[in-house]
């Protein structure tokens, strides 16, 4: 009994120490830098991106979803990419710091959708595999925004923009 108490004692000390990332996140961050790895490096499975996603997102009232068909052409915001040490040994702490610092934004513009991007950059052209990139997009608040609405503009001046965006699209010799 002592030793369970002396983890929960443990996870309590460490989540004052970063109050931004819950334990959850933290664990899940943990347990990629044991589990998944290739060599001395860390190598996230392809599920894991979507398992960070979907805590990431119920952290944040959101839901997890895939948004790449969304972004031209519904405003999707964009954090990162950045690129994370892939050594097993430092991983989850700068993982957990990069999240810590995106809860802090995302928090602020209250998104409804969230995706993440997760993974170890060996490829055909690199066989070094000591980073992570890892990227979150997320989708704004207000419903119907565009790429082209900025938060805080009034309405009349966004359909200004668009209908500029219209005519320009249309050339200036078209009516209309």
């Amino acid at each position: 009994m002592a030793i369970h108490s002396s983890e929960k004692q443990n996870k309590a000390e460490e989540q004052q120490m970063n109050p931004i990332a819950p334990i959850q996140i933290n664990d899940l961050l943990n347990d990629i830098a044991a589990n998944d790895r290739r060599g001395d490096y860390v190598a996230p499975n392809a599920g894991r991106a979507e398992e960070l996603g979907r805590l990431i997102a119920s952290e944040l009232g959101a839901q997890f979803s895939r948004l790449a068909g969304k972004a031209r052409t519904e405003g999707v915001n964009l954090l990162g990419p950045v690129w994370i040490s892939a050594r097993n040994d430092v991983f989850s702490r700068f993982a957990t710091d990069q999240i810590g610092s995106w809860l802090r934004t995302l928090r602020r513009q209250r998104p409804t959708e969230v995706e993440v991007a997760l993974h170890n950059t060996v490829c055909s052209d690199n066989m070094w595999g000591d980073l992570c990139a890892f990227a979150i997009r997320s989708s704004p608040k207000t419903e119907g925004a565009t790429a082209t609405e900025r938060p805080g503009t009034p309405a009349a001046a966004q359909g200004k923009m668009r209908d500029r965006q219209t005519k320009e699209f249309r050339g200036p010799w078209k009516k209309g």
